[in-house]
């Protein structure tokens, strides 16, 4: 499920959580995971046990380290 603005209470702010994100990109939850521990791609964590992530941010990361 997408947060929109309303639902964060963020500006204009849309984000996603882990499994769908990682679905979007079409990998498993773990390796986005992985990914977000070791800083490879932005994310935001709010409380202990959710993970969020701005889709635009995420995919500009993850075109940097398939470019090069």
């Amino acid at each position: 499920m997408t947060k929109t603005d309303n639902e964060t209470g963020n500006r204009g702010l849309s984000f996603l959580r882990l499994p769908e994100q990682a679905e979007r990109l079409g990998i498993a939850p773990r390796t986005l995971r992985a990914w977000a521990t070791r800083r490879l791609v932005p994310s935001y964590c709010p409380t202990k046990r959710l993970l969020l992530f701005k889709p635009e941010e995420v995919a500009a990361a993850v075109a940097r380290f398939r470019r090069g």
